[in-house]
């Protein structure tokens, strides 16, 4: 099975919310699992500089597995409270930052950490899920006019804007 089937595959939003707990337990863990893998992977390079291959495997690890957890925790609380209320909304998915929260408690061990943490994440997730609702992107997928002109890099003459009798600023 090839990683980009595995990415296909697995969609969150393949069905609505209630429905198919798998797929949206490997859907959002997928995402949580591959960015353990660029943060444990910087800390081993950049920050930790480790030297056996224990040593990489137990930080890595350190990143990958609470952050797979915390999605796990997420998408199966979230699908919990979605069929125990009965209602699709974004306060499930503030239940479901909640149960992250959790996981991300046991993992930092500090309080301030988890409650910060966990209000960010319910903020996060019902923006979230007010987005999925009302159809606005927190990134825009178009790109901009000047990263059609100039996709490689920005120069002076990319940033002068034109207007109609050849005026620039």
């Amino acid at each position: 099975m090839s990683l980009r089937y595995f990415f296909d595959k697995f969609d969150y939003y393949a069905k609505p919310e209630g429905q198919d707990p798998l797929n949206k337990i490997v859907g959002v863990s997928k995402y949580c699992a591959f960015t353990g893998i660029l943060i444990g992977t910087n800390d081993i390079i950049a920050i930790s500089k480790t030297k056996t291959f224990y040593d990489s495997a137990r930080c890595l690890g350190f990143w990958v597995v609470p952050l797979t957890g915390m999605g796990c925790a997420f998408a199966s609380t979230t699908y919990i409270a979605t069929n125990l209320r009965g209602k699709d909304d974004p306060w499930n998915y503030v239940i479901g930052a909640c149960g992250a929260g959790s996981v991300l408690s046991l993992w930092s061990k500090c309080f301030l950490t988890t409650l910060y943490g966990t209000i960010f994440l319910s903020i996060f997730a019902a923006c979230k899920k007010d987005s999925i609702e009302s159809g606005w992107t927190f990134f825009s997928q178009e790109p901009s006019e000047a990263e059609m002109k100039y996709p490689f890099f920005s120069t002076a003459g990319a940033r002068a804007k034109t207007y109609e009798r050849s005026w620039t600023t």
